[in-house]
């Protein structure tokens, strides 16, 4: 069994609204709903194999958003990344 997870964007589970002015805030909140969402089907951050992120204007954002994942990762072995900037 495997399972693809998309279209994931900043939302605050509590409000439905969109959280954070910034990439990197923003890069958070959805890190942060995936780890809930993973927690909540019982699978781990270990299980993830490809991650494919979308951004715009990634070469202004793209340190931000690194360092929200960098948070999430830390310590453990990091799934492939691709990383993609769109308009």
């Amino acid at each position: 069994g495997s399972v693809f997870c998309s279209g994931m964007v900043a939302l605050d589970r509590d409000t439905g609204s969109l959280a954070g002015d910034g990439a990197f805030e923003q890069a958070r909140r959805i890190l942060a709903n995936f780890c809930a969402l993973l927690d909540e089907q019982g699978w781990s951050l270990a299980q993830i194999v490809l991650a494919r992120i979308y951004v715009v204007d990634l070469p202004a954002h793209f340190a931000a958003v690194n360092r929200a994942w960098e948070a999430v990762f830390d310590g453990d072995a990091p799934p492939a990344r691709t990383s993609v900037g769109v308009a």
